[in-house]
């Protein structure tokens, strides 16, 4: 189930923790079982502040779970890393207009006190949905295409692409699943784009779209690793071959984790790096 995260500047209890915003995140290990590499998350900033006065509750923004490994200097807690951040160009009030949490259950006494929640689908996709705008760090790999001399597609075509291979994965999807609910994803959620609901069971699709002549695609770690952390109901539609002008078109579909033992090749093209502490830094 998706995660809410929360990330306040001070906590009532006083206790500190060592969270990177869109990085990595700190907590304590009774949330080890909720917390599991591949989740996707919503960040919730609480009221509490160092100084005086109080800040809005809000949501600001959203990101896949990570690897999860010891706190080398924290023995009782896990660090986790953040993957495919995304801030919300505004920040979301917790309650909507009509002064209703957007979290069901939230109106119990001491909700907001659990650092790290489970919601529901529902209310996850409803924050989402409430966030209208968003800024992503990286750009949306969703039918990011590169053409055959390996430069990337301007703006303009990627979105084009973009919006071609959804429409054609939704159409596919209602053939395959005449009985389904097919529902588009807003752009800024992560893991998949498009949710489809069959005899009350969900799959999440990832649509990928390239004008390549074979179907070869940027994907970023935390699609890989949410396709692994939900194999079952997971689905990848690549649409490639695409030529605007004459609407044709490519397609194949896989289901199951993105990885190199169900048929993929998988190839690093970024690294993260961090300097190590032994090397002198030159000013």
């Amino acid at each position: 189930m998706p995660l809410v995260l929360a990330e306040n500047e001070a906590t009532e209890s006083g206790i500190a923790y060592d969270d990177r915003t869109g990085v990595s995140y700190q907590y304590p290990r009774v949330y080890r079982h909720a917390i599991q590499t591949g989740e996707r998350f919503v960040y919730y900033r609480g009221r509490k502040k160092r100084g005086p006065g109080r800040w809005p509750q809000v949501y600001f923004g959203t990101g896949i779970i990570g690897a999860i490994s010891d706190d080398l200097h924290e023995p009782k807690r896990l660090v986790c890393e953040v993957l495919d951040y995304q801030p919300f160009l505004n920040p979301l009030p917790f309650k909507d207009v009509h002064g209703t949490y957007l979290e069901a259950g939230a109106s119990r006494r001491g909700y907001f006190q659990r650092g790290v929640r489970r919601i529901s689908e529902a209310d996850f996709d409803r924050i989402l949905e409430l966030a209208e705008n968003i800024h992503p760090v990286q750009a949306s790999t969703v039918g990011n295409a590169f053409a055959d001399s390996q430069k990337y597609a301007s703006p303009e075509v990627a979105r084009a692409i973009e919006e071609f291979s959804v429409g054609i994965a939704v159409a596919e999807l209602r053939r395959r699943y005449p009985a389904a609910t097919v529902t588009p994803q807003p752009r800024n959620n992560p893991g998949f784009d498009i949710l489809v609901t069959v005899t009350g069971e969900n799959l999440f699709v990832e649509v990928k779209g390239t004008q390549r002549s074979s179907p070869q695609f940027f994907i970023t770690e935390g699609e890989v690793q949410f396709s692994r952390s939900h194999a079952d109901c997971f689905r990848l539609i690549v649409v490639y071959r695409i030529n605007l002008e004459s609407r044709t078109h490519a397609i194949t579909w896989h289901e199951g984790a993105i990885s190199a033992e169900t048929g993929f090749n998988l190839k690093p093209i970024q690294w993260a790096c961090t300097t190590i502490a032994s090397i002198p830094v030159l000013v």
